[in-house]
């Protein structure tokens, strides 16, 4: 196409070939950085994690933003909540907690995601085994159940429930085996 064009412009066919040479070298130049580009980010995403965190924690973050916008602009921005509802909703946080991070209920899931030895499966894992960093994104899904879905209070109600039962149970079995030694 390029010595077709030239022989139509009047061009030799030298000035051809080196404008051909170039085109040819600014190609391969572009395609070094490109794949140069392209392979750093395929390293970065498969072998570094902190892709994958960072990624986690800005959807995370989007959805904070995405959430306090949705409760301002329909009204159902919360300002002030009661004690009790406060207690409910800590309890449902502590019993979900609990579910997806020690339950044998879901330890299907925890196994599947713990093959995983990089990429987003790799985060949700680290997600999962951590108490701590299931805590909040379970805090964000009661506060948003909580806030958005009216009819989400007998689920939450349950799981508080189901908390508060985890808790004594817990207890009395810690004090069970402090009293056994």
């Amino acid at each position: 196409m390029i010595i077709a064009w030239s022989k139509k412009s009047g061009i030799t066919n030298r000035p051809a070939f080196l404008y051909q040479e170039i085109l040819l070298f600014v190609d391969c130049i572009y395609s070094t950085v490109t794949n140069a580009n392209a392979i750093y980010m395929t390293k970065l995403i498969e072998k570094n994690q902190d892709f994958w965190n960072l990624i986690s924690s800005v959807i995370f973050i989007s959805l904070i933003i995405l959430l306090i916008y949705y409760l301002k602009v329909s009204g159902k921005m919360i300002y002030k909540i009661s004690s009790f509802d406060f207690f409910i909703l800590t309890l449902a946080v502590f019993r979900l907690i609990r579910l997806f991070t020690y339950d044998d209920v879901t330890e299907y899931i925890r196994s599947y995601l713990a093959k995983s030895e990089k990429g987003p499966k790799k985060t949700l894992y680290n997600l999962l085994d951590c108490p701590w960093c299931t805590g909040v994104w379970m805090s964000f899904i009661v506060i948003f159940l909580y806030t958005v879905v009216p009819y989400s209070w007998v689920l939450l109600l349950i799981m508080a429930l189901a908390g508060a039962g985890t808790f004594i149970q817990i207890t009395i079995w810690k004090i069970g085996l402090e009293n056994n030694k």
